[in-house]
């Protein structure tokens, strides 16, 4: 029996509606399942269970009653600061994504939080670091340093909230440094002493890369295939996401760009022709027009195949 034109329409409007209820209900499970809030942040409880996120053990605990920051070198007035200090000076928040330097599009290791604390150059800037300093080192109760270049913390912070909580111990609390650009092994936790010097600093080579998180290898799906995952540049914003099916020719998946310093999570809805396995692959492009390489291997890219079913009917 066929429907008439206003019954069919009203049953295709219901359907198309509950289909894509349906598909916004699994990315939500997706995103749940990989530490990914509704609002795109990863969740702390995730920051704390990958190992990348988490700090050398300091050899004490460093409290926030007995947490001392020592910032000197080349500065006009060397100076101590206790947590109560930080309520003094400007405290901002700010949405960065850090990165591990093994993380790759197959193994991604990043996460993506909201960081509250100050900027380091106001830090410096109250005790009056000197013009000819070009590098800062900073050295954390855990047991690194590192040193940056002046001209990259713009937008580094020493953070002590994520996503509106404390920063905990595993994740370097009370106070950590935060570089958006620079590998997170770069960045030490419990910071405890900022030195203002001259010298060079190495520089992070991000590239840019994108990643699925939905379907997983191998997944058997029946009916519109969900394709979702992230994407990051470093520096630069992703400005776009493409998707292949079996080799064919590249298609964009984002509306709009994303920002620099932060992940692009990108989804996509694909119907299948038939039932069958189908090979999907993905790839980045960010700002300065820089495309995601396969490699000589092709493990550049992240790809995957996933068995599509016959619906039921």
């Amino acid at each position: 029996m066929q429907l008439p034109p206003a019954s069919r329409r009203q049953f295709i409007q219901s359907w198309f509606s509950s289909t894509l209820v349906s598909l916004a209900a699994r990315l939500r499970d997706v995103q749940a399942r990989v530490g990914i809030d509704a609002d795109g942040f990863t969740l702390t409880s995730a920051f704390l269970g990958e190992a990348w996120a988490q700090h050398a053990a300091p050899l004490r605990a460093v409290t926030h009653q007995d947490w001392r920051l020592a910032v000197g070198g080349l500065v006009d007035q060397p100076m101590a600061l206790r947590w109560n200090d930080l309520a003094a000076l400007t405290v901002i928040e700010r949405a960065y994504t850090v990165i591990s330097r093994d993380s790759s599009p197959r193994a991604p290791k990043l996460g993506h939080g909201r960081w509250r604390g100050i900027p380091v150059l106001a830090a410096l800037e109250a005790a009056g670091i000197q013009a000819e300093a070009s590098v800062v080192w900073f050295t954390g109760a855990d047991g690194r340093s590192s040193v940056i270049e002046r001209g990259q913390l713009a937008e580094a912070l020493l953070a002590s909230e994520i996503n509106g909580e404390r920063l905990p111990a595993e994740m370097g609390g009370p106070v950590r440094l935060i570089v958006p650009g620079v590998y997170s092994e770069r960045l030490p936790g419990a910071i405890q002493r900022i030195t203002a010097a001259t010298g060079s600093a190495p520089q992070d080579s991000i590239p840019v890369t994108a990643s699925f998180i939905t379907p997983y290898h191998r997944e058997r799906i029946t009916g519109a295939v969900l394709l979702a995952g992230m994407a990051y540049a470093g520096d630069r914003a992703v400005s776009q996401v493409e998707l292949s099916v079996d080799d064919g020719p590249w298609m964009g998946v984002l509306d709009q760009a994303g920002a620099a310093f932060q992940w692009t999570l990108w989804q996509a809805v694909w119907n299948a022709p038939a039932p069958g396995d189908y090979h999907f692959r993905v790839r980045a492009i960010d700002s300065s027009g820089q495309v995601q390489e396969a490699g000589v291997d092709g493990t550049g890219l992240h790809g995957i195949v996933a068995r599509v079913l016959a619906e039921l009917r």
